[in-house]
């Protein structure tokens, strides 16, 4: 008999009498996704998943998501971990490698817990408010633009710029009651900052690699959009503060991807996507809170191409133990975080038979012959499918590997979590076929979005400097004007689900887009000049 292990996020050590400050929850879109201030996400103080759609009937798509992250100094191991649940280290959960706030000398200043100790959740609505009303002498300040952690105390230790923000008079110094405001990504977002230094009972069991970490999470209020209504963004900034030279730095998004009833589900990984994906093995997903028919599939993806990699191990406790089981020592979990099974062999290609073939095998092999080595496990462009008889309960890790990650470097690493449903075919690939195409059109908004990855050592928003262009009329109805203090070399239109409308090149200041024979609807234009980084905003057709 095999008994499940439940995983679930390092959300446990939070304080109960301070949760209504260190949790939230980002209901945007279609998504219900509960988050702590200390980076675990998607899960409760039960232990409950809590990564769930709206619509069709509040099901689940992901238990937790946490980062797992290892590298090599001087020979030497170094882990830091937020970890699910292991019965062999932690019955109780209440380990973990971070801790809320950055890195400091003092984690138990009053004074530190005060401004760190929670995270930070703001609309844009919220924000363009605080735009146009900053300088009534009645106005009152939302508490989040307010706290906004732009800067850490230097007397502590800590650096002096933390959190993005528009800097209105240019001075470097986060002033919100003269104007300047927090820097998102998105329609809502949550901010929250963490760091491995303070350990008081180390999970990993080796020294601190004196990581700071800041992720925002954010969605879009788009409805309409089918991508963008069911998909989550994660934005990561790794900052190393340590004085060490890591070596193979590996960084995992650790995921329980589970379609409703998660007991029958496939899972498999696109290569050309950067992706790791989960999908039911049936037609239906029949128990508590499952889909029923059409139970649709859910992805992890690398935005920006990044990751070279995943892996899966399986979440039981089996009646004979194997390497392809839940990790058991801090051994077996660094060489997952390599992209190793745990006992150090090599995913190998596993003889590739196709969809839905039970001949597929699961890429751990001890003895010759050997398949050749891969990086991605049950990667369909290799014709490589997890076979219908092993739907286990799997925990997937998406992994980046930089050869490098000196002292004062940053890692962006930029993460979307997407949901589909094909609801005319009741082949559950369908929905994975689906899903792919809504992420290629994710993708494409996302990358006209422009989004730079900021370090956080200069503060400023350089864009937030330039001239502003001016654009009208708001919404259109048959041409825009485009009134520029420069010229641009490129204006561009684009609809919501990616697709590029036109395309106008010169080097004007002033541009007029005729735009009669658009759709009505919500579009992102983008314009490219010598000043700078391309600027967007959004238009309203009618």
């Amino acid at each position: 008999m095999k008994t499940k292990i439940l995983s679930f996020s390092l959300t446990l050590i939070c304080s109960l009498t301070l949760m209504a400050q260190r949790t939230t929850t980002l209901r945007t879109n279609n998504f219900e996704a509960v988050l702590c201030d200390n980076g675990g996400l998607f899960q409760d103080y039960q232990g409950v998943g809590k990564l769930t759609i709206k619509s069709p009937g509040g099901q689940r798509i992901m238990t937790n998501g946490l980062l797992w992250i290892g590298a090599y100094y001087n020979n030497a191991q170094y882990i830091a971990m937020q970890k699910g649940y292991n019965p062999d280290f932690d019955p109780l959960g209440s380990k973990t490698d971070f801790h809320t706030g950055p890195i400091s000398n003092d984690f138990n200043d009053p004074n530190y817990i005060n401004q760190f100790v929670k995270l930070w959740q703001i609309s844009r609505i919220d924000i363009d408010y605080h735009n146009a009303h900053f300088k009534e002498a009645n106005y009152l300040m939302h508490s989040t633009i307010r706290d906004w952690p732009a800067h850490g105390d230097t007397n502590r230790g800590e650096a002096f710029y933390l959190a993005p923000f528009h800097d209105l008079d240019s001075n470097g110094i986060y002033e919100p009651s003269l104007g300047d405001y927090p820097m998102i990504r998105g329609d809502e977002a949550v901010y929250m900052i963490f760091h491995d230094l303070n350990r008081d009972i180390a999970f990993s069991d080796t020294n601190s690699m004196g990581l700071e970490i800041h992720l925002m999470v954010y969605a879009f209020d788009q409805a309409q959009v089918y991508h963008l209504n069911n998909s989550l963004f994660l934005n990561y900034r790794i900052i190393n503060r340590s004085n060490r030279s890591y070596e193979q730095f590996s960084t995992n998004f650790y995921e329980w991807l589970s379609v409703g009833v998660g007991w029958n589900d496939l899972i498999g990984s696109d290569s050309s996507r950067a992706m790791i994906y989960a999908y039911n093995r049936d037609s239906t997903d029949f128990g508590y809170k499952g889909f029923g028919n059409y139970p649709g599939a859910v992805a992890v993806y690398d935005l920006d191409y990044k990751a070279n990699g995943s892996l899966y191990y399986n979440n039981y406790i089996p009646t004979v133990d194997t390497n392809t089981y839940y990790p058991r020592n801090k051994n077996h979990y660094f060489n997952l975080i390599q992209g190793r099974w745990r006992n150090g062999e090599v995913l190998r290609l596993d003889n590739p038979s196709g969809l839905y073939d039970t001949l597929n095998g699961e890429g751990y092999q001890s003895s010759p012959p050997f398949s050749p080595q891969t990086n991605w496990v049950y990667n369909d462009q290799n014709n490589w499918y997890n076979s219908p008889n092993k739907s286990e309960i799997t925990d997937c890790l998406l992994r980046y590997t930089k050869p490098s990650f000196p002292p004062g470097d940053t890692i962006c690493w930029n993460l979307a979590i997407s949901y589909a449903n094909d609801s005319a075919d009741l082949n559950p690939f369908a929905s994975v076929v689906k899903l792919k195409s809504k992420s290629d059109a994710l993708r494409a908004f996302y990358q006209a979005q422009n989004y730079d990855c900021q370090t956080y050592k200069i503060g400023l928003d350089e864009k937030a400097t330039l001239p502003q262009i001016q654009v009208y009329p708001q919404p259109a109805q048959g041409y825009l004007q485009i009134e520029a203090p420069y010229p641009l070399q490129r204006v561009e239109l684009y609809r919501l689900d990616g697709q590029k409308c036109l395309s106008l090149v010169g080097n004007q200041k002033k541009i007029q887009v005729h735009c009669a024979g658009l759709a009505s609807g919500i579009y992102i234009l983008r314009m490219e000049s010598k000043e700078g980084e391309p600027q967007t905003k959004k238009i309203l057709i009618q």
